[in-house]
């Protein structure tokens, strides 16, 4: 943390003490009540921390939108997904050059995925030899009480930024590895 925006905490944690930390949550929990309906972007079940800290201030559920990343079932189901990609690409490695695999073979087998859509659970995955990423798609899934639906379609976000970041940093790597 620079030196600035140290000083910055602290001149705004003073503030704080100063205002009185009744009078500051009540001006915040009314404010916010009254925004439209607030996304909470978290892992497992930090939403029930946020759900939790809604109602002890006040503010209604309906307020609330949850945006889960992974919990414990999408952990493991991704995990599976990633390792049926990483099978699928041995399976091909030994279709195309036999036993005994080596890592040039498994390099082929998974440079030679094509549309491998793990049963929806990831978005298709096509790895080629320029594109190890298998694509870098994501889609929103909404839980309707009994399953997850999907609300889009798989999507890409900002491809051209990362694209560029790693190319920057593969190309300062290549300039310092051994």
């Amino acid at each position: 943390m620079t030196p600035l925006r140290q000083r910055m905490l602290d001149v705004m944690a003073a503030r704080v003490l100063d205002a009185g930390i009744d009078a500051l949550a009540a001006a915040v929990t009314q404010h916010i009540a009254a925004l439209p309906p607030r996304a909470s972007w978290n892992l497992s079940a930090m939403h029930v921390v946020a759900a939790k800290e809604m109602k002890r201030n006040g503010i209604p559920m309906d307020k609330l939108i949850v945006v889960s990343w992974f919990n414990e079932v999408d952990i493991a189901n991704i995990g599976l997904a990633m390792y049926s990609a990483m099978f699928e690409g041995t399976r091909l490695a030994i279709k195309q050059g036999g036993w005994p695999l080596t890592p040039a073979k498994i390099k082929a087998g998974l440079e030679s995925l094509k549309d491998f859509d793990v049963n929806d659970l990831l978005a298709p995955v096509t790895v080629t030899a320029k594109d190890h990423g298998g694509g870098g798609e994501t889609r929103i899934d909404m839980w309707d009480g009994t399953k997850w639906v999907p609300q889009s379609g798989w999507i890409a976000a900002y491809g051209d930024v990362v694209d560029a970041v790693v190319k920057e940093q593969s190309a300062e790597f290549a300039k310092t590895a051994k």
